[in-house]
Order: structure tokens, then sequence, then C-alpha cells
């Protein structure tokens, strides 16, 4: 799926880190997905209360509410209409990306720092 022949996607961005909030918002505008952020685990659940997504981007390192607790709310609240979540962390072990996708039961993988293509691959990969 290409630029030009995916559908326009929309995606929230939850991240708490303001310089890698920009650097994912840049990436997915280049790519023409519309992005949203949110800078915490309580602005995000706002966030899909107001707004249907077509993929979350998930920092798993947050302060007060990490990533796999808001991702559980989000699953519990939403249920099928959850959108496929992707953790986006700086863990890189093995481990830590199985964990992530069997036992968090996360769509998908990207570990920091990932280039443009990986991120896109990622994307296409889990939104069909």
């Amino acid at each position: 799926m290409t630029r030009k022949t995916r559908k326009r996607l929309t995606a929230l961005v939850v991240e708490d880190n303001v310089i890698n909030q920009r650097l994912l918002h840049d990436l997915l505008r280049f790519e023409k997905i519309h992005c949203v952020t949110a800078s915490s685990g309580e602005e995000a659940l706002a966030a899909i209360r107001k707004q249907r997504f077509d993929v979350v981007l998930m920092d798993l390192q947050m302060p007060y509410m990490d990533g796999l607790q808001v991702s559980r709310l989000m699953r519990k609240e939403l249920g099928e209409r959850c959108p496929p979540i992707i953790a986006v962390t700086a863990y890189a072990s093995d481990e830590d990306r199985q964990r992530c996708l069997e036992e968090y039961q996360l769509d998908g993988y990207l570990s920091k720092p990932f280039y443009r293509q990986q991120l896109m691959e990622e994307i296409t990969r889990v939104c069909g």
C-alpha cells in the first residue's frame, strides 16, 4: 500500500516526550496520515472517547499510567472497535517484543530508534 493508494488513516500518538511526539507527528504527516497526540494515558483515553482512530502508537514508558495499562483500558472500553495498538518503546530485546505481542496482546512493536520505512511497514501490517 503506497501513500497514493492508501486510504486516509488517522493515528493516535500516545507519547509523553514532546520531541518524540513531534518526530512521530512529522513522520506520519509526511506519509499523509492524520495525527492526534496525547501526552498521557488520561489524554489518550479521552481522545478515543471523542474520535475514532485507525491505529494507536503507544509509548510504553510513561509516568502515572504506562502504555500497557492504557492499552488494556482501551481494549476494555472499546472492545471490538479498538484500533490496532503498536508499542513504541526503547525496550529492544526479543523477550520484550514477544511479551508485548503475546502476553500483552499488542498488535505491533517498534523499538526506538526506528526509521520511517519501519514505521510505515508496521502500520501497513497491522492496518491491513
